[in-house]
């Protein structure tokens, strides 16, 4: 959230990501996954798109759950909160 702020998003943005990553968070949940970042592997991420596939949602709304996985992870890369970067090559 800190780093939201100090790229001055608007409220709209962060709320944006905040919902995608616990909507994120909940898919791992039901399938029976690490929720923890440093589980996630870009395997775990194609369980999750072909998870939301299979949930019948459309490639829009897959796409931009996408988008805030793919800052949250490029993040936590970033500041070396996580060795590997599941969604570098996605």
């Amino acid at each position: 959230m800190n780093d939201c702020k100090l790229k001055n998003l608007r409220p709209h943005t962060i709320k944006y990501y905040l919902n995608e990553l616990k909507v994120f968070k909940k898919y791992l949940e039901e399938l029976e996954l690490k929720s923890n970042p440093q589980s996630v592997s870009s395997t775990v991420i194609e369980r999750v798109i072909i998870y939301m596939q299979e949930q019948g949602l459309k490639v829009v709304t897959i796409n931009s759950r996408l988008r805030a996985i793919r800052s949250f992870f490029n993040l936590l890369h970033k500041k070396k909160y996580i060795k590997e970067n599941p969604v570098e090559e996605l």
